[in-house]
């Protein structure tokens, strides 16, 4: 005799939609802590360059 298991349900396709739709947003959305690196990475090379002009300028070297 053959022993019937439940078959597990599906889960709705809106739900899945909606799941998926979040995890993709948190996904591709950068967090704060992320994007406040990147904009200080950024302000500090371009301070770098700035004072590497002002330096060469200073020495009288030509760019």
């Amino acid at each position: 005799m053959t022993t019937l298991h439940p078959t597990p349900s599906l889960p709705h396709p809106g739900d899945l939609r909606l799941s998926l739709r979040a995890f993709l947003s948190r996904l591709l959305t950068p967090d704060a802590a992320r994007t406040h690196g990147r904009t200080q990475l950024a302000r500090t090379l371009e301070a770098e360059a700035h004072h590497a002009r002002v330096q060469r300028t200073l020495l009288g070297v030509r760019p």
